[in-house]
């Protein structure tokens, strides 16, 4: 049967090793924690960002060159100079040296995606801090979880209050149902057009 069989339990009876809860109440050293708190999930997340930057940057680098419309996390945030982030990483490069006082981000510069590569890395290696308090602590745990389903839906109310509201009254304002591109009536929302 193989390995397979013996993890989806084809072919017989099989044996799993479940976490118990005395596993999870066990201490970790301080190295050991930094590994399997920090270490494997950079190492993920570094993957996860070599594997993105291969299809984006190679694989469909013609398609994402042909058709300027089509979005990235990186063309969003490059363009998008409101964003708390995109501001301070614009003031951060200009300060450094990266870019003039004058340059902006151009989406398509080894410069840019440098940028919001280590911004993201900073960003995913801040976001892993509190881990081994929630390792430790089922009250910090409960109430980190907590804080990201209500920062979801406040994430989710706020989406719906500016854009659509604006969209639905765009169309009463100019007699029309719609102007058939929800991105132009997405960006000319967020710009308040």
């Amino acid at each position: 049967v193989g390995a397979m069989g013996a993890v989806f339990g084809i072919g017989g009876v099989h044996e799993t090793r479940r976490l118990s809860v005395e596993d999870l109440q066990m201490p970790m050293g301080i190295s050991e924690m930094a590994v399997e708190f920090y270490f494997w999930p950079v190492v993920g997340y570094v993957a996860w960002q070599v594997l993105y930057l291969i299809k984006t940057e190679i694989f469909d680098a013609r398609k994402f060159s042909e058709d300027p419309e089509l979005m990235t996390s990186m063309r969003w945030l490059a363009e998008d100079y409101k964003a708390p982030v995109t501001k301070w990483a614009l003031r951060t490069s200009r300060r450094l040296g990266l870019f003039k006082h004058d340059e902006l981000f151009d989406a398509s510069s080894l410069k840019t995606k440098f940028v919001f590569v280590s911004i993201q890395l900073i960003y995913t290696v801040v976001t892993f801090l509190p881990i081994p308090l929630c390792y430790v602590s089922k009250t910090f745990h409960t109430a980190v979880m907590l804080l990201m389903f209500l920062s979801c839906i406040w994430n989710g109310a706020e989406y719906y209050i500016d854009i659509f509201s604006k969209r639905y009254a765009k169309r009463f304002e100019e007699g029309s149902n719609s102007s058939g591109n929800l991105r132009e009536e997405d960006a000319a929302a967020r710009n308040g057009d």
